[in-house]
């Protein structure tokens, strides 16, 4: 949930297994998205709050149509399975090589994803249990 006055720039996202898709909320991050101050792009957004849009259900005053700031023209996919090991999701010893390359992130880096054939969080990351 983005909400009073969040702002920043999220490129190169995978939105994956949430419970809820992504939300903005109130005029005053409207204002930042309008100005571009907050933006999404480049990111894919798959089995997201259970639906085909990955969007959460309108709100019942002052909703921000999410659409409009996260679509095609934004680079964005949506509803597009990014490949993820079923590992991914470990709570203990998650795997997060990434999925088959396949064009859809910068091509200038030299992997798709946080972790490439070097999975550099071995041996300092630990994934405790609350």
């Amino acid at each position: 949930m983005f909400r009073r006055g969040t702002s920043g720039h999220y490129f190169n996202h995978i939105w994956f297994n949430f419970p809820k898709g992504p939300e903005f909320r109130d005029a005053e991050t409207k204002a930042l998205l309008d100005s571009g101050a907050l933006e999404i792009r480049s990111s894919m957004f798959f089995n997201n709050d259970a639906s085909a849009t990955n969007f959460p259900p309108a709100q019942a005053s002052g909703d921000i149509d999410e659409s409009l700031y996260i679509d095609t023209a934004h680079a964005d996919q949506i509803n597009v399975d990014p490949g993820l090991v079923a590992d991914a999701m470990s709570k203990t010893a998650p795997n997060f090589k990434p999925p088959p390359s396949d064009g859809f992130f910068d091509v200038t880096a030299t992997f798709i994803g946080a972790v490439g054939d070097d999975d550099w969080t071995l041996g300092w990351t630990a994934y405790p249990q609350n």
